[in-house]
């Protein structure tokens, strides 16, 4: 059964270390520019030197990582866990569920280019995002960005400079540029199973993104910090070893990062952070929490199939049942419904996993982002959700890059279950029927999640004194569900590569 599994899962190393809380008023950043890294430039040439190199640690966190990099050599004292807090992927999440969709979004999945966006805004920091619409990627991406009115850079404008013009201004400035590429033309033998299993992005695929601190004219060499290096086996780990910080000729370079459709993140200071900082931020994770809809995605809240916030775990719990189950397998030929049902297990516990990560890390963060905000009883509220996604949740489930790794886990095991019985009898109802109580039990998980996550809304609610029934964020703080040029209606792509 295992060869029968064995699966391309190119899902989430996209646009996601153990780390300290920042130690200072979140709501009063300001670059010291004595701890801006050094630039060392010749006519032809610039390399940021001492960059922080951040681990993503998890699939999925690498434009989050990417971006505090670049944060850090400008001054700003934002480790990847403060990032979960700040732009709100932590206390976020959905679920689809509709025929033959059931799939749990962890909060960095859904809606990434608004969250980068409320996130610049808050820290006064102004994010210049670049396309080339003649790339099939980079079409994608700026019918994305078009569709949810997000700002972009054409460069198949002529007077626009080119993405190797904005790289070396960037670089020369003294700030590392976060870009997304291509993984199956990056060298560390990391990815040898992507171009093993996989192929160059199509329109609809999903790139990796990487942080750019230096070039040479003379040589044609461009120097990186992947965050992404270390993160399946048989290579998992941190990599002490140094391979993250690589060096590609300008050909090779060019092809990771046209096929990615050049795109491009570049990051200035540009105002002060927010006035009333903690205010606006508890807001927005309260709404996160609690799933208000409008928040999650303006002009779609009658969508009875998305559930946000809270809901996400209730909706999923509840949806575990032999009816719910097996209405969804029908959508399936009969020799396909044992294998979508272990998906449907591999993809729910990875992608819990992936929320579970970022949720505790920026629980032991957020004090630091808040200071002035009393957390004691939030803290307490969010904490009670931790057991339950241990329960739900296994490392392994993240670790790889081709196929299944099979697993003794209440949630996989109970779908590998399933699938064997269905396998052997042909009997769909009775194969779900007879794991109906490790069913139950995994429901009731995920509704002590969604108790918790409503309890923590309540609770930080009344730590920021908010009104009883706050306005939803507006104006250009406010976010809507989109993709993007690395997050390609993600919905429907796990959809397709699942299917494949």
């Amino acid at each position: 059964m295992k060869n029968k599994y064995k699966l391309v899962f190119l899902l989430l190393l996209l646009i996601p270390l153990v780390s300290t809380p920042v130690e200072m008023d979140a709501s009063s950043v300001e670059l010291d520019q004595n701890e801006i890294s050094q630039v060392s430039q010749t006519p032809d040439a610039a390399y940021i030197r001492d960059v922080p190199y951040v681990w993503q640690e998890v699939n999925g966190y690498c434009m989050s990582a990417a971006l505090s990099m670049v944060l850090q050599s400008m001054g700003f004292d934002l480790t990847l866990d403060d990032l979960y807090v700040g732009m709100g992927t932590a206390f976020s999440a959905m679920y689809v569920g509709i025929d033959d969709a059931r799939i749990f979004l962890p909060g960095v999945l859904i809606q990434q280019p608004a969250y980068m966006e409320f996130f610049c805004e808050l820290y006064g920091l102004e994010m210049t995002k670049y396309l080339d619409p003649r790339e099939a990627f980079g079409s994608q991406g700026a019918w994305n960005f078009d569709r949810f009115d997000l700002e972009w850079i054409n460069y198949a404008n002529s007077s626009i400079p080119s993405p190797f013009d904005v790289l070396r201004e960037t670089i020369s400035a003294g700030i590392p540029l976060a870009i997304a590429a291509d993984i199956f033309y990056l060298p560390p033998e990391d990815y040898d199973n992507f171009r093993q299993y996989g192929a160059p992005l199509d329109a609809n695929g999903i790139a990796h993104a990487i942080t750019i601190v230096g070039y040479n004219d003379t040589s044609h060499e461009i120097y990186i910090q992947d965050p992404g290096v270390g993160l399946f086996k048989p290579h998992y780990g941190y990599p002490d070893d140094g391979r993250w910080n690589y060096t590609m000729s300008y050909d090779d370079f060019n092809r990771a990062w046209k096929s990615a459709g050049y795109l491009t993140f570049k990051v200035m200071q540009d105002t002060d952070p927010v006035e009333n900082f903690e205010e606006t931020l508890g807001e927005y994770l309260v709404q996160k929490l609690r799933g208000d809809r409008t928040n999650y995605f303006a002009g779609l809240e009658n969508f009875y199939y998305l559930s946000p916030g809270k809901s996400a775990f209730s909706g999923l719990g509840l949806d575990l049942t032999v009816d719910c189950i097996a209405d969804y397998a029908r959508y399936f030929t009969e020799v396909d419904k044992d294998e979508e049902l272990l998906i449907l297990g591999h993809t729910t516990e990875m992608f819990l996993t992936t929320q579970y990560h970022a949720y505790h890390n920026a629980l032991d963060s957020i004090q630091g982002i808040l200071p002035g905000v009393e957390l004691t009883d939030f803290i307490d509220a969010a904490d009670d959700a931790l057991p339950h996604f241990e329960a739900l949740t296994c490392v392994e489930s993240i670790q790889s890059s081709a196929g299944v790794i099979f697993r003794d886990t209440l949630l996989f095991g109970t779908f590998e279950d399933i699938a064997v019985d269905f396998q052997s009898t042909g009997d769909l109802e009775g194969s779900i029927g007879n794991h109906q109580e490790r069913l139950n039990e995994i429901s009731e998980h995920l509704f002590a999640i969604a108790d918790s996550w409503d309890a923590a809304a309540d609770a930080l609610e009344i730590a920021l004194d908010l009104p009883d029934d706050p306005e939803p964020l507006g104006g250009s703080m406010s976010v809507v569900i989109g993709g993007s040029g690395i997050l390609v209606l993600i919905v429907a792509i796990l959809i397709v590569r699942m299917r494949k």
